[in-house]
């Protein structure tokens, strides 16, 4: 698991909060190292989750590698 997405796991628990949906596309490069302009990032207690369009699914699997990718 991705240390950003680590710490914003444990900054949930903290504060109680059940997830953060991520959106913008710089909270979305920091948290995932994602560059591509096309997506969202859902951030949970045990799981993160990366979606996006079909356009960017290989570029997804090449930069991501603490999020489930959902085209």
């Amino acid at each position: 698991m991705n240390v950003r997405i680590t710490n914003i796991q444990k900054q949930l628990h903290n504060y109680g909060i059940d997830g953060l949906l991520i959106t913008k596309k710089e909270n979305r490069q920091y948290a995932t190292n994602f560059t591509g302009s096309a997506g969202v990032v859902l951030i949970a207690a045990h799981k993160a989750i990366f979606i996006t369009d079909f356009r960017y699914v290989d570029q997804a699997k090449t930069e991501i590698k603490a999020a489930e990718i959902i085209m």
